[in-house]
């Protein structure tokens, strides 16, 4: 048994799974909402005889690693060890050059936020940092929620923690970009009175800091944020700050909010906007992307109001379209950020964000706010802005709607705005076709019934299946038909058989047996249900038999059309005793 196989025997799925959704036993299978979109009535199953689970309504289902890469939005290898973690297997694999050192980076980063984080809120030197944060509406279960913490203003308190009590060398911690140092064995602390906010990775692990500089503070303190360098732990570009904490809310949400800074973030999210992230900064990466495109594909803008917020709205809204994400943008107002309006008016801030526009409402509002004039140069300036946006739209309503909202801003007629969108041409790269790059084509699964016959007769003693196998088994598609065929020629048990069966196959068959089944009377739903289908496929049968035909007899070939009428003949007297 290789590591993989021995990890998911030692995990129990139902355990795992039930640690994130509610599941009711539900015959031999466990039930409950699906974790990974919205649903009132549960679709979501778990088997514990296969290990698997399967949600009928979003499609999505697996093992226990596929499980965990979903619902944590995190890669394979770090699924795998997340569950060796909870297993107790220790992983053999061979480590990427540099893993002790990562190792150690991510220690003295959990080392130095658990020293920030006592000062802030056991020891006395933390006072004025603690009333700073309650003026700014933080509690203590906030702060413990996002390990808040207290830089002294001391050039070496850190240093003696780190270094004198803990014994760690001075190197790792510049490595860290915890120090600056300054010579051989010497080195002075980087964040200096200030809050301290732990950047938290979305495996919960401390991969750098960020500082706030206290109200006060000496000159030289420098910047008002400062955050700790890139490291082989630490890649701005591909960080998110309140991810880990906001990971539940936006799966429950299928939505997530992006914010600008540290404190935007919090305020929005003390404000019951759970689904709150923070870009730190104006410019969202395509990293920063692609870990919310693991929870979602549903975006809110909320980046600060002024210039630089709004010019990075728009590249933010670029980038994420290409990345296949639906937009949507909250227009901040009655503060100058997000921290404001949340801090003065948390029901006033959420109203904000469920209010959210459409992008293409946005491009127009923010041209006007910006050109709005009468001059004819300020109206060019909004069409050169805003029709190439428009251009993007495939629905022919949305199209019109905005033509016409556009053409009333810029007083012409909505046929020059259609014709500008036209003569503009679509752009290359539009949310259908990045949609479209994603959905898997799904090929020979065959219908419906037919995997719901799949799953009777998998369910049934196959004595009580024999009966209409024959009838059936002829019309499925190949890989149900195979399935069928191996499963009424195998000796095997059936949790037996299904793993024993080639990949191809194994995950329909699976997919037949965590279907809901009232076992009871699943002898008579087989009957009915292979009527209903016989009847369906044999018309679908007759329905190409008749074409064939009618091409037959036009193009003159006689033998041909001999042959399919005799099928035809056949074909209906079956149909007829039916």
């Amino acid at each position: 048994m290789d590591q993989i196989e021995e990890i998911k025997a030692k995990i129990d799925i139902v355990e795992l799974v039930g640690s994130y959704v509610n599941l009711k036993q539900a015959g031999r299978n466990f039930k409950g909402l699906c974790p990974f979109h919205q649903e009132k009535t549960p679709s979501f199953m778990v088997n514990p005889e296969l290990q698997i689970y399967k949600c009928f309504g979003c499609g999505k289902g697996g093992d226990a690693i596929s499980f965990i890469q979903e619902v944590e939005g995190v890669e394979f290898r770090e699924a795998l060890e997340m569950l060796a973690e909870k297993a107790g297997v220790v992983l053999k694999f061979e480590r990427k050059q540099g893993g002790g050192v990562r190792d150690q980076l991510l220690a003295v980063n959990e080392a130095a936020a658990e020293y920030y984080h006592f000062l802030l809120s056991k020891h006395q030197v933390g006072g004025e940092a603690r009333k700073y944060l309650s003026g700014r509406g933080l509690n203590e279960k906030v702060i413990e929620s996002f390990r808040l913490g207290y830089a002294l203003p001391t050039w070496d308190g850190l240093v003696k923690y780190l270094v004198g009590k803990k014994g760690y060398k001075i190197d790792l911690l510049e490595q860290a970009g915890l120090v600056v140092k300054t010579g051989e064995n010497k080195a002075y602390d980087r964040f200096r009175d200030r809050v301290v906010f732990p950047l938290i990775d979305h495996r919960g692990r401390v991969v750098g800091l960020a500082g706030r500089v206290m109200p006060g503070a000496d000159e030289k303190a420098g910047a008002k944020y400062i955050n700790s360098p890139e490291t082989e732990v630490y890649h701005k570009s591909e960080m998110l700050y309140g991810f880990y904490q906001a990971k539940q809310a936006i799966r429950e949400k299928d939505r997530v909010v992006l914010v600008e800074g540290e404190m935007d973030m919090i305020s929005s999210f003390v404000a019951g906007v759970g689904e709150t992230v923070a870009v730190k900064g104006t410019a969202l990466t395509e990293g920063q992307i692609r870990l919310i495109r693991r929870m979602t594909r549903n975006l809110i803008l909320a980046l600060d109001a002024d210039g630089a917020g709004q010019t990075a709205t728009r590249r933010s809204i670029e980038l994420a379209e290409k990345e296949g994400m639906y937009v949507r943008v909250v227009k901040v107002s009655g503060g100058k950020d997000p921290d404001d309006v949340a801090r003065e008016k948390p029901g006033e801030w959420r109203k904000m964000v469920e209010q959210a526009v459409d992008v293409y409402d946005y491009y127009i509002e923010s041209a006007v706010e910006r050109y709005g004039g009468a001059q004819a140069q300020d109206k060019r300036r909004m069409s050169e802005e805003v029709v190439p946006v428009l251009a993007r739209i495939e629905n022919e309503v949305m199209r019109m709607h905005y033509a016409k909202k556009l053409a009333r801003v810029l007083e012409v007629e909505t046929e020059v705005v259609l014709s500008e969108m036209s003569r503009v041409g679509r752009m290359s790269v539009v949310r259908g076709e990045n949609m479209s790059e994603d959905v898997s084509e799904v090929k020979d699964r065959g219908s419906g019934m037919e995997r719901q016959i799949l799953a009777l007769l998998l369910r049934l003693d196959k004595e009580k299946g024999e009966g209409v196998l024959e009838e059936v088994v002829d019309l499925m598609e190949d890989s149900l038909q195979r399935v069928v065929k191996e499963w009424f020629g195998s000796k095997k048990e059936v949790v037996e058989f299904i793993k024993s069966l080639p990949a191809e196959l194994r995950g329909l068959a699976e997919e037949a047996y965590i279907q809901e089944v009232d076992e009871e009377r699943a002898e008579r739903d087989l009957r009915e249900v292979v009527e209903q289908w016989r009847k369906k496929r044999w018309r679908e049968v007759m329905e190409s038999l008749r074409k064939e035909l009618v091409e037959a007899e036009e193009n003159g070939d006689d033998e041909r059309v001999a042959k399919l009428r005799d099928k035809v003949v056949r074909l209906s007297k079956k149909i007829a005793k039916v």
